[in-house]
């Protein structure tokens, strides 16, 4: 990559940077750009333009660490939209649930159906107010504690202990109707597992929280349950004591599921442009979930240089979605 090429890929990471800034609702830069793990001066040196002059304030390994935060696609035209599948409307149904009552919900379902897709995305629509981790980087009790202080925008403390009171005294005292989004949440130790239960009962009626994830997470809760674990019975309770699920239950069979699989699958074709029928046929009955029906999409784009449309949401909806 030649220093041309470098600069204009710091260009765009620094706009959308700014872009992802403009969207949300910190209360200040510094609180921002410590959500997204630079510091304050990091932020400055960028949104003044001063990288551009001295390349050297930020370092090509920043420059990535910023980019993944963000979520930057070099190749934004191949972005595609997010439609209005079953699962992303009941899903969005209740995150807004969560958020508005400040209550919690776990969802268990099947993998690459778009739970995260739709988690990340509800997330950045409302930055500042929703506040999204990945469990699978952050599956102990200390990561669990500094990635809480992170998406926050807040410092680690002296201690864990510390840390972890501060971020509930920002998000009861500063954040209205807050919602922490907890995805791949079976990847979480017990000890991380029981920061969660605290987290609840320290602010509870301030705050929802939202735990996502696969079998993993079932049989995870089970477990502790049947084997007595110290916390999980109480965490079960303030979750609802239920796992809620929006594709078909197992118990309906295979080409119950295959069937929701192409379902969703012909949403996300129509709202990226494909309309053939026969080329929405090839690309939904070889696709075991939505992930296949991604990649097949992105290949038929890049195979007829059609670029995929922006994150607009397709106007055709289901009417009434209900979960299976």
């Amino acid at each position: 990559m030649n220093v041309m090429e470098k600069k204009t890929i710091e260009q765009q990471i620094a706009e959308a940077l700014l872009a992802d800034r403009r969207a949300s609702t910190f209360d200040s830069d510094a609180r921002y750009a410590r959500s997204k793990g630079i510091t304050p001066v990091d932020y400055s040196n960028i949104k003044q333009g001063k990288y551009q002059v001295n390349a050297q304030l930020i370092s090509r390994q920043k420059w990535a660490m910023i980019a993944r935060s963000i979520e930057f696609n070099p190749t934004e035209g191949l972005r595609l939209t997010t439609a209005p599948t079953r699962v992303y409307q009941y899903i969005t149904g209740q995150l807004e649930v969560c958020r508005r009552m400040s209550i919690a919900v776990m969802m268990v379902d099947e993998p690459g159906i778009g739970k995260t897709h739709v988690c990340r995305e509800y997330a950045r629509n409302h930055a500042g107010q929703v506040f999204y981790i990945n469990c699978s980087d952050s599956p102990g009790k200390t990561r669990f504690v500094e990635a809480l202080a992170r998406v926050l925008g807040l410092e680690r403390e002296r201690t864990i202990e510390d840390t972890f009171h501060t971020c509930v005294q920002y998000l009861t005292t500063f954040v209205q109707n807050p919602l922490l989004i907890l995805d791949e949440a079976g990847d979480l130790e017990q000890p991380a597992i029981l920061m969660v239960k605290r987290l609840y009962n320290t602010t509870e009626n301030h705050l929802g929280i939202y735990m996502a994830g696969s079998d993993g997470l079932r049989t995870r809760l089970n477990s502790g349950l049947r084997l007595g674990k110290n916390g999980y019975t109480e965490l079960m309770s303030r979750m609802g004591a239920r796992f809620s699920r929006c594709s078909p239950p197992k118990s309906e069979g295979a080409q119950r599921m295959r069937d929701f699989v192409r379902e969703e699958g012909r949403a996300v074709c129509l709202a990226n442009g494909i309309t053939d029928e026969r080329a929405i046929s090839e690309i939904i009955n070889q696709a075991p979930d939505l992930r296949k029906v991604v990649r097949e999409i992105k290949k038929l784009h890049y195979a007829t240089q059609t670029p995929a449309i922006g994150r607009q949401t397709n106007t055709q909806v289901y009417e009434n979605p209900k979960p299976y």
